[in-house]
């Protein structure tokens, strides 16, 4: 996936698009399989790069599929709470890390980063403000 890509990009690449399609381990397969074909072949620092970028990707698709848990009601299912809580829990993360994340899987999918895409900054459909 580089810099030109178009709407025909994997639905992780802008937030939010296609969360209720998106395919994890398919994505997460795919993402893999990139990085396998490319880094046997890579300079050291070609390699971190890569695998740099394959960890945001991965990153990304997952934090996608855990607005769609959210959004489903997966945390309520298995008792928790919120999104937050649940990840707390279940991925044992502290919990500052897992409101961040809790807040930034919420942003690109339904929050603040999807009016952007939307309205552009400021939120508003007229442009930036100043």
């Amino acid at each position: 996936m580089g810099k030109g890509d178009d709407a025909s990009a994997a639905p992780w690449a802008v937030p939010g698009v296609g969360v209720s399609s998106l395919d994890l381990v398919a994505e997460v397969g795919a993402l893999a399989q990139r990085f396998a074909e490319v880094a046997p072949h890579a300079s050291a620092a070609a390699r971190l790069t890569s695998m740099r970028q394959l960890i945001d990707q991965m990153e990304a698709a997952w934090l996608v599929a855990a607005a769609d848990f959210d959004h489903a009601g997966g945390p309520l299912d298995q008792g928790a709470v919120t999104l937050a809580g649940w990840l707390r829990h279940a991925c044992k993360l502290a919990p500052a890390e897992a409101s961040s994340r809790a807040r930034v899987a919420e942003a690109i999918t339904v929050g603040s980063l999807q009016r952007e895409l939307r309205c552009g900054p400021g939120g508003s459909r007229g442009g930036t403000r100043r």
